[in-house]
């Protein structure tokens, strides 16, 4: 009687099975719960710090893609006024004709400081190798998204460049030579740049030389 006192003792004393189980789902509940609050926090900080990459990937992206655009813009624009210098010098040798059914002598561009945002490419029909009122206004070429000539400069001889207001740079047959001519009637400029510059204050270079080489820098 006594050790089956002491089983049913030893028996009453241990937790039943059912609770056991009842604490250990109540215990996976709150560790379950836990980590969803801890996985819930990390994605918020997450979701912040990849808006925070995106931003700041975007606006790099923005400033390059503006600095590469203007770039771009610029640079199309130097080959364009050497492609037209380059026609000037085709359509002087090749004894084209103009509007009125005539041939001029010659071809050429005319920039100016003053007008900076255009220059004239024009046919020299009175042969005075500068633009003036006898000559035919083939087109006025404008230069848009606030690119402009920022600067004319000659070369005479071996003397370092010096600035001009104004040049006139005509083609004529039968030599494919320029002539290079400035505000004061000068033509003996071996050598003229123009200097191209854009609002983001980038800058490209057109060079003519007397012997008809054009390059743009």
């Amino acid at each position: 009687m006594q050790i089956f006192r002491e089983d049913i003792t030893e028996i009453q004393s241990k937790p039943s099975l059912g609770r056991v189980f009842s604490r250990t789902r109540r215990e996976r509940r709150i560790i379950v719960n836990n980590k969803r609050e801890i996985a819930r926090g990390f994605t918020i900080i997450e979701l912040l710090v990849s808006i925070g990459i995106f931003l700041i990937l975007t606006t790099s992206f923005l400033f390059s893609y503006n600095g590469f655009n203007n770039r771009i813009g610029l640079e199309t624009l130097a080959q364009q006024i050497g492609q037209w210098m380059r026609d000037a010098q085709v359509s002087a040798m090749s004894v084209r004709y103009t509007t009125g059914g005539a041939t001029s002598p010659g071809y050429g561009l005319h920039f100016a400081t003053a007008t900076p945002d255009r220059f004239i490419y024009f046919a020299d029909k009175n042969a005075t190798h500068v633009y003036d009122a006898g000559d035919e206004l083939e087109r006025e070429v404008l230069l848009y998204k606030g690119n402009v000539v920022s600067s004319l400069e000659g070369q005479i001889g071996v003397n370092p460049l010096s600035s001009v207001g104004k040049f006139d740079i005509v083609f004529t047959r039968p030599d494919p030579d320029a002539i290079i001519t400035d505000e004061n009637g000068d033509s003996t400029y071996s050598r003229a740049r123009i200097t191209l510059l854009s609002l983001k204050g980038a800058t490209r270079v057109v060079e003519v030389w007397i012997t008809g080489q054009i390059s743009v820098q």
